[in-house]
């Protein structure tokens, strides 16, 4: 035993010095020597103190997290002081605050930095920082460990696949709510339960390329009665142009799997009666290619984080006019990284211009921004994350839809039932668990 952990020791040893190597023959800067996190954000806080700094071992224990779920929010920030928090509020945000001025108020609370992932994915990520690159115009990307693709983004297409292949655990089950809300209040629900699993964050794979698959997503309809039965299955690839993304749909009533033709950009999702359409999912999703992108910097903005009380919440926080209950919602003052899309010449899309913000540590996008093609704030959507240990990391407990012109509100979001929590694993299951014929037999009234 005593030999074994010197051999782990020396090899561990042996790969630290070997990467040092690289990065200094490569003429990159360590990470750690630019002032930055081992997943590219910047380690200090901010310069008034309110964003405090990362530490590697700053991991929360169930204990303390239970007692910021229990935290007072130090203010509040609604139509009579927006104008004094304009500069740390996103556009939609401000929009949503005017749009509902007697409902929509943020509760402000202390911020904490609660994003720590597994080490090899901090290890995997300091590879990618010599290795990864963008291909194909920005459509894909290749020779990508399993961590952030590019912890110091050069343009906003770098910037983007962080987010698009951020860390969400390797494999986990949810039960997953949809609550599509009208503006008169009128609401309906459907339940289901989802399973996502990342062969990109598969610990023991090797270096991985435009080809691979990076994402299996899989759901089944649980109600209402006339749905229940569906489900749906999805590949996502390294690059969808070249790799296209495949689809396959399970009908209860003909007892039969179908494959879906076409799963992208504005198709609407039925769902959510177009409130969000699939490219929205995880608020931006799928191909690049029908915009140009412009990386506009950071900002300190108010954002969704460490919502402890969004786990167990219930039908009648969801399905409130306009939006969700924002008392059981909790925003923190982070650093993001803004990114614009504007829709080509000749590219064909609902949204003739998006704006995204990515979090700094997790690299998921928290709030996006959606205009028609007049160039008139259309829709705006939130992601509202926590920490969850078992993962380990901050991802998302509820994503939010917001139309403004139609008053319509659309969330999905994990909902915690009687012995069925959230859970997490380690390791990936069989490609065959993810296959079509797989999805029929698990998939039935």
């Amino acid at each position: 035993m005593h030999n074994q952990r010197a051999f782990i020791i020396a090899l561990a040893l042996m790969l630290y010095s070997s990467f040092a190597y690289s990065t200094e023959s490569s003429g990159k800067t360590p990470l750690a020597a630019l002032g930055l996190t081992p997943l590219g954000a910047e380690a200090g806080g901010n310069a008034t103190g309110v964003i405090p700094a990362w530490n590697k071992s700053d991991i929360l224990t169930r204990q303390q997290l239970a007692a910021i779920a229990n935290e007072q929010p130090l203010f509040y920030i609604a139509k009579d002081n927006l104008n004094n928090y304009k500069d740390n509020l996103s556009l939609g945000q401000q929009a949503l605050i005017k749009a509902y001025p007697d409902s929509f108020k943020m509760p402000i609370y202390k911020t904490y930095r609660t994003h720590h992932v597994p080490e090899y994915v901090y290890q995997a990520t300091q590879k990618n920082y010599l290795s990864a690159r963008l291909i194909d115009d920005g459509n894909g990307i290749t020779d990508v460990w399993q961590g952030v693709p590019f912890p110091v983004p050069q343009n906003a297409l770098e910037a983007l696949w962080n987010h698009l292949v951020a860390w969400r655990g390797v494999h986990m089950k949810a039960n997953v709510s949809e609550v599509l809300v009208q503006a008169n209040g009128h609401y309906q629900e459907i339940l289901s339960k989802g399973e996502i699993a990342s062969p990109y964050y598969a610990p023991d794979r090797g270096i991985f390329s435009e080809k691979h698959v990076k994402t299996y997503y899989l759901t089944r309809t649980v109600s209402p009665p006339s749905m229940a039965g569906g489900g749906l299955l999805i590949y996502d690839t390294l690059n969808q142009r070249l790799n296209p993304r495949k689809s396959w749909f399970y009908d209860a009533q003909q007892r039969r799997v179908k494959r879906i033709p076409v799963l992208a950009y504005d198709t609407p999702n039925p769902n959510s009666e177009m409130v969000r359409v699939v490219d929205e999912v995880d608020l931006f999703n799928g191909l690049p290619d029908r915009y140009d992108w412009e990386l506009l910097g950071k900002q300190e903005v108010y954002i969704p984080y460490n919502n402890e009380l969004l786990v167990d919440i219930g039908i009648e926080a969801l399905s409130t006019k306009h939006h969700i209950n924002l008392d059981r919602t909790r925003y923190e003052l982070h650093r993001v990284w803004v990114l614009e899309a504007k829709l080509k010449e000749r590219e064909n899309h609902i949204y003739g211009r998006r704006r995204l913000y990515l979090d700094e540590d997790s690299w998921l996008t928290l709030i996006t921004e959606q205009y028609d093609k007049s160039d008139k704030l259309w829709r705006v959507s939130l992601s509202y994350t926590k920490f969850f240990p078992q993962m380990p990391g901050i991802w998302k407990v509820a994503d939010t839809y917001h139309d403004l012109k139609s008053g319509q509100h659309f969330t999905q979001s994990w909902k915690e039932l009687e012995n069925s929590p959230v859970e997490f694993f380690g390791e990936l299951p069989s490609k065959r668990y993810f296959s079509p014929s797989s999805l029929r037999q698990s998939s039935h009234r």
